[in-house]
């Protein structure tokens, strides 16, 4: 069974206890429901699209079918609805800021950003990537990523990757920013491994 949070909207300025948001929840591509929270701490509100209640009870069922949920050391709760749709949300936020953040840090107008693959650290220099360097052949990028493998560290220019692939980019970040769990979580790994 398919189950996604689509469209949504978060009210940062809003959450409290809880994430506060709207959204739609669809089921095997149906939309079944709108979603929301008000951010004080209460359980994720369901509507059911009219016709569309028997999606949710099927969703229901299937949750309750599955593994619990591991949420800390020796407590595990069923998956429910409340508990999925609330994690779905703080996903969509961790990837909304990791997309936002890497457009700033290395878009089109940004300064260079090497990540240290080895320690996870990330360097802002001063220059653009493609900026010539004074005495050296080849543009900075290339020029520093080399001097910095030289010295035994495993570079990657975050401007350049992102220029080719925006998703890896986005990936090495949030691995550096140590929210890949988030970034990379999907439905199928929590009910395979019984974790959120």
């Amino acid at each position: 069974m398919k189950i996604e949070l689509k469209g949504v909207k978060h009210h940062t300025s809003l959450s409290e206890e809880t994430n506060a948001f709207t959204g739609s929840v669809y089921i095997d591509g149906k939309r079944a429901a709108t979603a929301s929270n008000r951010g004080h701490g209460e359980p994720v509100a369901l509507r059911p699209i009219e016709g569309k209640q028997h999606l949710l009870a099927k969703a229901t069922e299937f949750l309750a079918r599955q593994k619990q949920v591991e949420l800390g050391k020796d407590m595990s709760v069923p998956l429910d609805l409340d508990l999925l749709i609330g994690h779905m949300v703080a996903v969509d936020l961790v990837r909304s800021d990791v997309k936002r953040r890497a457009k700033n840090l290395c878009g089109p107008d940004a300064k260079m950003a090497i990540k240290f693959r080895d320690t996870q650290e990330i360097m802002v220099y001063k220059v653009k990537p493609h900026s010539a360097v004074r005495n050296a052949k080849g543009p900075a990028h290339e020029v520093i990523v080399a001097k910095e493998q030289k010295d035994g560290h495993d570079p990657v220019c975050l401007n350049t990757l992102y220029e080719s692939d925006p998703e890896a980019a986005r990936r090495e970040l949030a691995i550096a920013w140590e929210v890949a769990d988030l970034y990379d979580w999907t439905l199928e790994s929590t009910l395979a491994t019984g974790r959120l």
